[in-house]
């Protein structure tokens, strides 16, 4: 096949025709749903959910012949040509839409193999709900199809997973982090938390190759009193997870502060309370000795946004006008009023000072606050007991703890065979957490508890070679997105969706 698709001038050898793939599609699905009623009728056990993947490749656009406007005569005009396929697609997903869960189980993937006109097989998608169907085209070589090919490949196995996992379960509700003129704002909000960790003799064993079936209750809590800051937005998204901004503290032994001044933190506690000094402007030096809320942080400006509240000379009708009535035409019959108002400032951090409040856990000032960002990757879907939850981190976190011990083994046995090849080293993020979290606010109604998997922070730039579901790519995955990470957070904001098309919500 290789040797075949290089050739550049291989062309079309005939037409092709939709029409006859899509009545046999109708025909085959028609079948299947029959026996999937007469087993139900009959008592038989049948699966409540089925998935249907269709994958329709063509190397060029219908010649099919079809009735004429007269419906006497035939014709290959190509308005009515497209008009009965595009039909025959949207036939297909009215019998289908019938199925409990339709959109989630059903998916079309059109694939167009060379370089010729696909506007059909587009028009053909473009009638069908975005979840359901799929364009792809490929060139003509060998990488570019298998890469299409892949994409099916990972359609039938997310649409699997759905049917034979239950279906989709309910959309966690979270927000996207905010945006303003000056930049992306980043809140935090504080959460009690109960840590855990892959323990050492796991990642022993596995290097060793003694890789045990038992998940459950492998991980280890970590001593100590902790408090993750987490941000009140995600700030990116895969298959499964959300990603979060998140800082780790412990608590302080030392002596307690009185005030700190905010150029030790990069990171924003929304509520707390800090004291503004050191402006120096002529019409900002007013502002100093101030105090005001902490709302949050600009990433590109590194500033805080800062609420507080000021005193403003409004200049108004006098009461002697107001009584008469002459509101217009008066100006020099005026008096100023004395009003506050709210207003937000970018400060600088070197400009703030933390203030120690009455709130219990005074998150700056009482925790000593880690060097290292972390990310914090949070369940996309609700699952239904506390336990499922629990299960859905430890078994990523045993996961990557394997991964990292084998990387290690791997570059250990590379060095001691002392290889002519300059084979790299294969590195592993390593040190991963498992946290259960509490929010920590006074008369806080929050009592869910939830469930993170963190990791450090990194930045730079990412290149993705490999999807989700085992298949490597002759291009970079989402290469659009190859952009520098230090605002948009990190490597943990690495954006998924387009590795596995997502259920209709």
């Amino acid at each position: 096949f290789a040797d075949v698709a290089a050739l550049p001038h291989l062309q079309p050898a005939s037409h092709g025709n939709y029409l006859p793939a899509l009545a046999k599609l109708h025909s085959l699905i028609q079948t299947v749903e029959a026996a999937r009623a007469q087993g139900s009728e009959a008592g038989l056990p049948v699966p409540p959910t089925m998935s249907t993947c269709v994958l329709f490749l063509s190397d060029g656009r219908p010649s099919d012949v079809v009735l004429a406007r007269d419906r006497k005569s035939e014709t290959r005009d190509p308005r009515l040509v497209s008009t009965a396929v595009c039909s025959s697609v949207r036939r297909l997903w009215y019998m289908l839409n019938e199925r409990e869960r339709a959109a989630s189980t059903f998916r079309f993937v059109c694939v167009g193999f060379g370089r010729e006109d696909f506007s059909v097989l587009r028009k053909m998608v473009e009638d069908l709900p975005k979840s359901v169907g799929i364009f792809r085209e490929a060139t003509l070589d060998e990488g570019s199809l298998l890469d299409s090919l892949a994409t099916f490949s990972e359609t039938v196995t997310s649409t699997r997973l759905t049917s034979t996992g239950g279906g989709p379960r309910v959309m966690r509700a979270v927000e996207k982090l905010m945006h303003s003129e000056d930049g992306t704002l980043v809140a935090f909000s504080c959460y009690r938390c109960e840590v855990y960790h892959v323990p050492a003799t796991w990642s022993a064993n596995i290097a060793k190759g003694q890789l045990s079936k038992k998940r459950r209750g492998q991980i280890q809590p970590v001593p100590g009193e902790r408090l993750a800051a987490i941000s009140d937005g995600f700030f990116g998204s895969g298959g499964e997870r959300n990603v979060f901004h998140m800082r780790l503290a412990t608590r302080r032994s030392g002596p307690r502060l009185n005030e700190k001044q905010m150029s030790l933190f990069d990171f924003a506690v929304a509520g707390e309370k800090v004291r503004i000094q050191g402006l120096t402007g002529a019409a900002t030096q007013e502002l100093n000795g101030l105090q005001g809320t902490l709302r949050a942080r600009v990433l590109e400006t590194g500033r805080f946004s800062v609420e507080v509240e000021v005193k403003v000379k409004e200049q108004g009708p006098s009461f002697e006008d107001r009584l008469k009535g002459h509101l217009k035409g008066q100006a020099a019959c005026t008096e100023r009023t004395e009003l506050t108002k709210r207003k937000v400032l970018a400060l600088k951090p070197e400009n703030l000072v933390v203030l120690r409040s009455a709130a219990k856990g005074d998150t700056y000032l009482d925790w000593d606050w880690a060097e290292e960002a972390y990310v914090g990757k949070e369940n996309r879907r609700v699952e239904s007991t506390v336990e499922r939850e629990v299960e859905f981190h430890e078994r990523a976190l045993l996961t990557q703890a394997s991964a990292a011990a084998l990387a290690e083994e791997f570059n250990r046995i590379v060095a001691q065979k002392k290889l002519p090849h300059n084979v790299p080293k294969v590195s592993y993020l390593s040190d991963c957490l498992f946290i259960q979290a509490q929010l920590d606010r006074v008369g806080s109604t929050h009592l869910k508890g939830r469930f993170f998997f963190v990791e450090r922070l990194l930045l730079g730039k990412y290149r993705k070679w490999n999807t989700n579901f085992g298949t490597v790519s002759r291009k970079t995955i989402s290469s659009q997105r190859e952009a520098s990470t230090v605002v948009q957070g990190g490597l943990g904001g690495i954006v998924e969706e387009e590795e596995q098309e997502e259920e209709a919500e």
